[in-house]
């Protein structure tokens, strides 16, 4: 548990609580209880949790919608990430990327929708982190000369009741946090790319 709170005092280490939490929470249950989380998800297990960020840019939507569509370089600009890649020769619809969050987790998302310099949705398709399912949705829409732009995950944790309570806890203020790094990291490359 001492791990678990310093882990809360560090900078860029949500992906690292997530995980490290749930650790925790499931060495702390008895094996009975382990055993029941495991089983086969109902619809009460698969409850999704949502939220959105938003952030105004000082550039065009064109400029800011580049930088999202160019998705093997996320880690370029998303200070979450310490790395990250293209799998596929694709753009659009059915690209696919690898992030690593800290050498140790990562997760592949492929691109789900795809509407040119209005909405970009990535759906994790494996990860190490505790997710049953997630979705990361990011519109954009222009205010004069500037872009407004959103991210609205989408997501479910394992372990069901547990899950769900650890999403509460611990998941979704840190996943939160992680979103406003993630468009506060676009704004400040996108408006440093602008200004060259």
């Amino acid at each position: 548990m001492f791990e678990l709170s310093l882990a809360i005092h560090k900078p860029n280490t949500s992906a690292r609580f997530i995980k490290l939490a749930s650790e925790v929470v499931m060495q702390n249950l008895p094996p009975d209880s382990q055993k029941h989380i495991q089983h086969e998800p109902t619809k009460r297990d698969r409850a999704m949790s949502t939220f959105t960020e938003t952030i105004e840019i000082d550039a065009p939507v064109a400029k800011v919608w580049a930088t999202l569509a160019d998705i093997g370089s996320i880690a370029d600009w998303n200070p979450g990430l310490v790395g990250s890649q293209a799998t596929n020769n694709s753009i659009g619809l059915g690209a696919t990327r690898v992030c690593d969050i800290d050498g140790k987790h990562n997760l592949d998302e492929e691109v789900v929708q795809f509407e040119p310099e209005r909405a970009i949705t990535f759906r994790i398709t494996r990860s190490t982190l505790p997710f049953r399912s997630a979705d990361i949705r990011f519109t954009l829409k222009a205010k004069g000369e500037r872009a407004v732009v959103s991210v609205s995950p989408d997501y479910a944790l394992k372990f069901g009741f547990v899950g769900r309570l650890l999403d509460r806890a611990i998941v979704l203020p840190a996943y939160r946090r992680g979103m406003r790094g993630l468009l506060t990291g676009l704004k400040e490359s996108t408006e440093a790319f602008k200004k060259l």
